[in-house]
């Protein structure tokens, strides 16, 4: 029954998107931000605003005074208010991404090495496996499930539509991640700013704790089947239109998932997402929940649906 007031809004909501077809939604999106949708499902929305504005005034103290740290909490808020809005529509989005480092792909592959794409919530993360699709990668990821049910049928049926391939991150998620970087297509996805138990693994964004989650979990895999890591992530430019970017390929230096070589390698992996993080920190999904949470009160919005993702 907790459920069941998203399933009813979900059902409610469908056919009007597809009516108001994608500008038109995506804009209705942004001007009822993400605080409606958080305030369904039972999220403190004040807490959430109160962490984003100290995170924000932490993180770019270049930019945080009060009109710039006003301005920077409507862009968040509405950019995720037009992210939830656009899963009604998501199949129809990847004509309107440009993308640029695509050559970087094509070497991987000519130099017949696997493709790991590691990613970063940013913007509408979901679009990185149908972009992939697009440039004619199979590429396959873990997702974890939302909490809300009807959230979950209707994240499937978005990503279907989308073309993106995608399994549950348990059990299993980190077995399936290796078969589908060693056989098949050579080609996965994982974002690396995972969500687990109240707390965003990675980037580590000045905390002194050792680094973990899927940051480690993709430099692992790389290292121990020879994958080159794609830095992965994408903008919002203008409306429902965005830019994707695929980095320049990120080789380990060694072999092992262990020892000083690999940590060194994992610092510099996280130095490559902390730059990214932080230039588009208006348009990070963590921004609210970075830092010390309890599961319950750190809880994103279950419609995000990509969460943990191999976890």
């Amino acid at each position: 029954m907790r459920d069941l007031p998203a399933g009813i809004a979900n059902l409610v909501m469908a056919p009007l998107a597809r009516l108001a077809g994608i500008d038109l939604w995506s804009a209705m999106g942004a001007a009822t931000g993400v605080f409606f949708a958080m305030a369904l499902r039972g999220f403190p929305v004040k807490a959430a605003d109160a962490r984003a504005r100290a995170n924000w005034r932490r993180l770019r103290p270049d930019l945080a005074d009060e009109a710039q740290t006003d301005a920077a909490m409507r862009r968040l808020w509405r950019g995720m208010g037009r992210t939830l809005a656009e899963y009604f529509l998501l199949g129809g989005l990847a004509p309107r991404v440009a993308v640029e480092g695509a050559a970087h792909l094509a070497a991987v592959r000519a130099g017949d090495a696997p493709l790991l794409v590691a990613a970063l919530h940013l913007a509408n993360w979901e679009l990185i496996g149908p972009t992939l699709a697009r440039l004619g990668y199979a590429a396959t990821g873990p997702h974890q499930p939302p909490r809300n049910r009807y959230d979950y049928a209707l994240i499937t049926r978005a990503r279907a539509d989308a073309g993106l391939l995608t399994f549950p991150a348990w059990p299993g998620g980190l077995r399936r991640l290796r078969q589908a970087l060693t056989g098949g297509d050579r080609s996965a996805w994982i974002y690396v700013d995972d969500f687990v138990r109240g707390r965003v693994s990675a980037p580590r964004l000045g905390r002194p704790e050792r680094l973990g989650g899927n940051l480690r979990i993709a430099a692992g895999l790389a290292a121990t089947t020879g994958a080159a890591i794609v830095p992965s992530y994408v903008v919002r430019t203008d409306g429902a239109r965005f830019r994707m970017v695929f980095c320049e390929p990120f080789r380990m230096a060694g072999t092992a998932n262990r020892g000083p070589v690999f940590e060194a390698d994992l610092e510099r992996l996280n130095a490559v997402y902390e730059a990214v993080v932080l230039e588009h920190l208006d348009q990070w999904f963590w921004t609210p929940n970075f830092g010390e949470l309890d599961d319950e009160a750190g809880a994103p919005p279950p419609m995000s649906g990509a969460l943990m993702d191999a976890g």
